[in-house]
């Protein structure tokens, strides 16, 4: 359809193409949900170094995006989904004569749009999920090649031409641990360009009470995409193995029906703060930046942590962990199921609660994990005394 569409008005846009005013700007086009978001922001300086760039993004990231400092204006691609508005927004592209797009998250509507702005360059990825309709539309687009087996955060670097020369070496140990590992690793990659998910982070002028004394755990119970929502009895494994920690207070974040997902699990025994339906979006990186660990399956907040610097545990249930994951000291803990969820191939509907099963391992992994983070929190409090 899309493919019918801009041949359709190819012969218009490139006869108009002729008086429009030049530019320099750049135009991203990333439309998936928070977690993609968060992880794509490690391109955002590269985009913005020599002026801030626009984006089309799902309207959840505008809490992110109306804080940054990086991004100048946004197109809202909800606004944009039916009827005769998918050529609005493509007008709306093609007046801007963006000098370079780049298409972060490559669906055939997204496409569709970078193709109609008849920019000088045009960036995608090409990778597993690839359709007829894709093949035709990316023609004449610079494709960097991804599989399940390239973690998402390198690709998007090489769509900026990122050197990344000198940390060859650490990126291939690093893939070959996530790929190889059993049960669980720790994955630390050292990476020339950061992630940021606002610049700067918005410091909430009502500051919430956090005990700034205590080894504060954030925690999600589920997820947007319930498939990755960890399994109450796995929760409950969780909250029995922190409860051996006398020095940790739990802050539980999320949104919606999670309250009663908690009501649920047994958690008795334990200094357990909710914080559900209280924390606005777009304070979420700074409270999340206030932790000291950080508890969940593959989900947003578990990437905000990531960006925050702060150390996670991550089950990774169905999902590739080699494409995408925490970089920044993650326990990542996987299944010996084989994954089935990628970042471009997204399943939604499945029951995957046995990928969440805990063995012995993954609970003593856990178990050092937080044993090291809280000894090195309790060192610079003790150098102050």
């Amino acid at each position: 359809m899309y493919v019918f569409y801009y041949y359709l008005l190819y012969l218009v846009l490139a006869i108009l193409s002729i008086f429009r005013k030049k530019s320099h700007k750049i135009l991203l086009i990333q439309t998936a949900k928070i977690g993609d978001y968060a992880n794509s922001s490690v391109v955002f300086d590269l985009a913005s170094k020599n002026a801030p760039f626009d984006i089309v993004l799902d309207k959840i990231n505008l809490a992110f995006s109306a804080n940054d400092e990086r991004i100048e204006r946004v197109f809202l691609i909800n606004d944009y989904k039916k009827g005769l508005k998918k050529f609005l927004l493509a007008f709306k592209i093609y007046k801007n004569n963006y000098q370079k797009i780049y298409v972060l998250m490559p669906n055939n509507y997204n496409l569709f749009l970078a193709k109609c702005a008849f920019a000088s360059e045009v960036f995608s990825i090409s990778h597993y999920k690839n359709s007829s309709a894709f093949v035709l539309l990316s023609r004449g687009i610079k494709l960097i090649n991804h599989t399940k087996n390239d973690l998402s955060l390198l690709t998007y670097l090489k769509m900026f031409n990122a050197d990344l020369t000198n940390f060859k070496q650490c990126i291939n140990q690093a893939q070959n641990l996530a790929k190889n590992s059993k049960d669980f690793f720790i994955s630390s990659v050292n990476l020339p360009y950061k992630k940021c998910l606002q610049k700067p982070v918005l410091i909430p002028q009502n500051l919430l009470n956090l005990d700034e004394k205590a080894f504060k755990i954030g925690i999600s119970l589920s997820a947007g995409n319930k498939i990755k929502t960890i399994s109450k009895q796995s929760w409950e494994q969780i909250f029995k193995i922190l409860k051996e920690f006398n020095e940790v207070k739990i802050y539980i974040f999320g949104v919606g029906d999670e309250l009663k997902y908690l009501q649920n699990i047994n958690t008795s025994g334990l200094e357990l703060v909710c914080l559900i339906n209280k924390i606005p979006l777009n304070e979420l990186a700074f409270y999340i930046g206030k932790m000291q660990a950080y508890i969940s399956s593959d989900t947003g907040n578990y990437y905000i942590a990531d960006t925050m610097n702060v150390p996670s545990i991550c089950f990774m249930g169905p999902c590739f962990c080699a494409e995408q994951r925490g970089v920044n000291n993650s326990l990542v803990l996987k299944s010996d199921l084989a994954p089935f969820t990628a970042v471009f191939d997204t399943i939604y509907e499945r029951d995957a609660s046995e990928y969440f099963t805990l063995n012995n391992a993954q609970i003593k992994a856990i178990k050092d994990f937080l044993s090291l983070l809280i000894i090195n929190f309790k060192i610079p409090q003790s150098s102050q005394h």
